[in-house]
């Protein structure tokens, strides 16, 4: 049971810096007007290209609403274009306050994520176990901030019994064309697939472009959540934040760079084949048309006989 656990670990030094860190950004956000989504989870790398560098090493993300194909060799991603992966939009659940979900759905409460390493050393207290996010109240009711999310309608202390997959707020998937008689399988979602035709949490997009949208938002208005207390933390460990928020932006311009790839490409080689063919079917006509006219041509000896017999 999560609330005897609640229970034991609420009172000690990391969950308390933790729900005090938590207290000053929800006082911070009521006093510019915002809303508050939490995420804790451990923070995954991915192979984010630095243009005009010859560097392959992955790259940590906070976030990320594409999840990549894992069954490819390094051999086959070599030979494979990357905006021909096969791609899973992925669904990022976040918690409206710091406890939803804590009493009857414990393994989606932001809490269990952030203080899952609570009872080991303070040295790995002080890795980074999550974020924040500032939302614009008015830019959400107007465009849901790009349709990057949904925003959950439940107050504090109905989130604290809620259970399932949709009373968390998230980060909506993105296709480029949705199946809306079979749904879709979205990573995120246990276990079910989603028809959404209203577009809440799965929209039609280039997931490139969707993804290069999520990055781009995160670097500007997330923070980043530690569990030891910010006064005891290494320059180290405080560089890695800002590491951290670069490695956002870095994905921001790749995914979008890759988001135009992924729209040109198809585009200018169905183009080239087109050419191709006219080209090839030009170059058939005029071997055909040579062939006739040769056909019709009589020999040397003939056509000279043919004169003779005129002048005659």
């Amino acid at each position: 049971m999560f609330i005897p656990k609640l229970v034991e670990t609420i009172s000690t030094k990391a969950s308390i810096t933790l729900i005090e860190n938590i207290t000053k950004i929800e006082y911070e956000i009521q006093h510019i007007n915002k809303a508050l989504l939490i995420r804790g989870a451990s923070f995954v790398p991915f192979e984010i290209k630095k243009f005009g560098k010859k560097d392959d090493t992955p790259t940590l993300l906070a976030g990320n609403t594409l999840q990549e194909p894992k069954d490819l060799t390094p051999e086959e991603k070599q030979k494979t274009s990357f905006y021909k992966y096969t791609f899973k939009p992925y669904s990022i659940a976040f918690g409206n306050s710091l406890f939803a979900g804590a009493f009857i759905d414990p393994e989606a409460c932001a809490y269990s994520y952030l203080t899952e390493y609570v009872n080991q050393s303070i040295e790995q207290l002080k890795q980074l176990v999550g974020y924040v996010l500032f939302i614009d109240k008015h830019d959400y009711m107007r465009t849901r901030i790009s349709n990057l999310f949904f925003v959950a309608p439940l107050c504090t202390l109905a989130a604290l019994f809620a259970k399932g997959e949709f009373f968390h707020s998230r980060s909506t998937a993105a296709i480029k064309i949705k199946n809306n008689e079979i749904g879709e399988s979205v990573k995120g979602f246990w276990k079910i697939k989603i028809i959404d035709p209203a577009s809440i949490f799965l929209i039609n997009r280039n997931p490139f472009e969707h993804a290069a949208l999520f990055s781009g938002f995160l670097a500007k208005n997330g923070r980043i959540i530690q569990l030891g207390d910010e006064k005891d933390l290494t320059p180290e460990e405080k560089q890695f934040i800002e590491t951290m928020q670069k490695n956002q932006t870095d994905a921001a311009q790749y995914y979008r760079a890759i988001g135009i790839l992924s729209d040109w490409a198809p585009k200018v080689t169905l183009q080239y084949k087109k050419d191709f063919a006219k080209k090839k079917e030009a170059q058939q006509s005029t071997v055909e048309a040579k062939i006739d006219i040769n056909k019709n041509t009589p020999p040397n000896d003939t056509a000279e006989t043919i004169q003779s017999e005129q002048k005659i």
